[in-house]
């Protein structure tokens, strides 16, 4: 069963792993991450949550962060195909 996030429970779960990251790329100049972002189709409010999250990595080149984002999109009756 596919649960939906929430726009919080996004940047939640994107405030968490943020600090870690950037600990971890202290002595390099970039670090890539590869994100697999799948979300419930019409669930806007983390669409918008993902979407602020990688403006403000783009817009902050000090963070050291590369980020390659895929997006995929399904619903809940789909959601055993879709996974």
């Amino acid at each position: 069963m596919a649960v939906g996030l929430s726009g919080k429970q996004v940047l939640f779960i994107l405030s968490q792993l943020l600090p870690i990251v950037i600990v971890s790329v202290r002595g390099q100049t970039t670090q890539n991450i590869n994100i697999l972002f799948v979300n419930e189709v019409d669930n806007n409010l983390a669409n918008v949550a993902v979407e602020v999250a990688l403006n403000y990595v783009k817009k902050n080149p000090q963070l050291g962060l590369s980020v390659d984002m895929m997006y995929v999109e399904g619903n809940r009756t789909d959601s055993k195909d879709l996974l």
